[in-house]
Parts: structure tokens; C-alpha cells; sequence
């Protein structure tokens, strides 16, 4: 698949992206401390003035910052064949909860006989960059919007950083309508604001996963 973005014109795009990014904080750690959400989000703040990152800035460069099991397992996500970073944003707040709630479940279901709980920092940033359109092409390139074969996708995005795009527009997934902006470059994302702690739970009984704000 040699030159498929070659008959899509680029531009420059300039938008509000939302993100969900993932502490390294699990539930079993709270509930062993007998916390409730208040203590949660207390413990949370006093995490990060000890040094456990939950700044997007910081979150953000760890998304770019190469990584060694990149290049040694090929971990790939969509857009990503895993020799290189991608940051994964949405232009609206349910495409990004979709999106997160689908990953996290994909990540435990099989495995957990108890309810799981991760929790996520929601912020908000700017993209500037060069990019290339694919909603368009929805239809008439299926694999697109494949439910978990990333093949094609991948390709596109070797594409994509090969011909220095910042970015590409994609269909959601997991949201009809919504659009996912995978970025590429560092240096087309700025103006980070931070929202609040978010909580996704796994019900393995039923397979249902829940998304709740900290109050």
C-alpha cells in the first residue's frame, strides 16, 4: 500500500483536542487505604506534589518520549505500528470517553474476577499542525474503521510520519460522527488545560464499562 495519502490534498488544521490520559494509579491501591472519591482526589493532588505525574505537559511528553519496547515489541495502537509515537486526541468530550472506555476494557476483560478501576486525567490542548483528511475516505476505505485489525491504519500512519504530517483527521471507532486527531509532531501541540480526574470501571460480570467524573 504504497502512496495511498498521495490523493488526499494536505492542510493546516488548527482545533481544540480532548484527551483522557492514564495515571499509574489503580483502584486497589485507594481502596486500600479505605479512601472515598473526596480522599481519591486529595490523594491524587498529594501525588502529584510528591512527583507522580498529572500535568498534561508531562503526560504529553511521555507520550513522545521514545520508548525501548517500541522498537524491541512493536507495540501498535491504530495509527501507530509501534516503531514511533503517536499522541491520540478527540475534537469532542464523548468520542474521547468512547475511545478510552473501549481500551481499557479491551486491556482487562478475560482476566479480572472483581470490578477495575483506572483513573485518567482529562485535559484539553491545541493542535497546529499539517494534516491530511481521512473522514472523507470512510466509505470507500473500510479497514478505516476496522474493530481491531489496525494493518491498514498502520500503514497509513507510516505514511504519514514518512511524509512529515503533524497529523491525520480520523473517524472515531467508538463514536459515530466523532473524530479522533492522532498527532505525530511534538512540536504541533501546545496550550495545555488541565480538567478534572476521571474513573473508569470494568464489570466483568456484565462486560459494561463506566465512566465517572471525581467529584
Amino acid at each position: 500500500m504504497v502512496g495511498v495519502l498521495q490523493s488526499i490534498t494536505p492542510r493546516t488544521e488548527w482545533t481544540e483536542l480532548i484527551r483522557l490520559a492514564s495515571l499509574p494509579i489503580s483502584s486497589e491501591f485507594f481502596q486500600a487505604q479505605g479512601l472515598d472519591e473526596r480522599g481519591i482526589e486529595e490523594a491524587l493532588q498529594f501525588l502529584e506534589a510528591r512527583g507522580v505525574t498529572t500535568q498534561p505537559e508531562a503526560l504529553v511528553d511521555k507520550a513522545f518520549k521514545p520508548k525501548a519496547r517500541l522498537a524491541k515489541t512493536r507495540y501498535a495502537t491504530r495509527f501507530s505500528d509501534g516503531s514511533f509515537p503517536v499522541l491520540y486526541g478527540a475534537m469532542e468530550a464523548p468520542t474521547a470517553e468512547a475511545e478510552v472506555k473501549q481500551w481499557f476494557s479491551k486491556q482487562v476483560s478475560g482476566k479480572p474476577t472483581h470490578a477495575r478501576t483506572a483513573w485518567y486525567l482529562r485535559f484539553m490542548y491545541h493542535f497546529n499542525g499539517n494534516v491530511k483528511d481521512l473522514r472523507p475516505k470512510q466509505t470507500e476505505w473500510p479497514a478505516l474503521t476496522h474493530d481491531n485489525d489496525y494493518r491498514f491504519c498502520n500503514n497509513l500512519g507510516v505514511e504519514a510520519v514518512a511524509a512529515s504530517l503533524d497529523g491525520l483527521l480520523a473517524p472515531s471507532v467508538r463514536n459515530a460522527g466523532g473524530t479522533n486527531l492522532p498527532a505525530f509532531a511534538k512540536r504541533a501541540v501546545s496550550n495545555f488545560l488541565k480538567g478534572g480526574f476521571v474513573s473508569i470501571t470494568y464489570n466483568p460480570q456484565t462486560g459494561e464499562t463506566f465512566l465517572k467524573e471525581a467529584t
